[in-house]
């Protein structure tokens, strides 16, 4: 899977998110910060129809901490579709790294630099 750095210099990747209502091509910037799957805005998660899951406690880059909602969705990321949780969050989308597990991430860090996603080998 590739993506690419965007204008603001943040890796970005595409993921196909599917949900009860459609399906919408999302792209999400990668969050190595955020051990979570993905985060989506509310009118997002209103507009893929996502039933909400379970209410979580984050903890903001800032320190604070808050309960925040946690909906099903499906995701096709890296060639697979698979089940996930979104936590919602009034910002950009976030690939985080519960998304990235099981693969490795190279980032060419200059304005439309490659974002590459490849899966890792089976370990032993």
């Amino acid at each position: 899977m590739t993506g690419h750095v965007n204008a603001d210099g943040e890796p970005a990747l595409p993921v196909h998110t599917v949900g009860p209502a459609g399906t919408l091509e999302i792209e999400a910037v990668v969050d190595t910060g955020f051990n979570g799957e993905l985060t989506l805005p509310r009118p997002q998660i209103e507009a893929l129809g996502l039933p909400e899951a379970t209410v979580t406690e984050v903890t903001l880059a800032d320190g604070r901490v808050r309960d925040v909602p946690m909906y099903d969705a499906e995701a096709e990321f890296a060639g697979s579709t698979r089940e996930i949780f979104v936590t919602e969050a009034p910002t950009t989308p976030l690939v985080g790294t519960g998304l990235l597990w099981g693969f490795s991430l190279y980032i060419e860090f200059q304005v439309d630099g490659a974002v590459d996603v490849d899966p890792l080998p089976p370990s032993s």
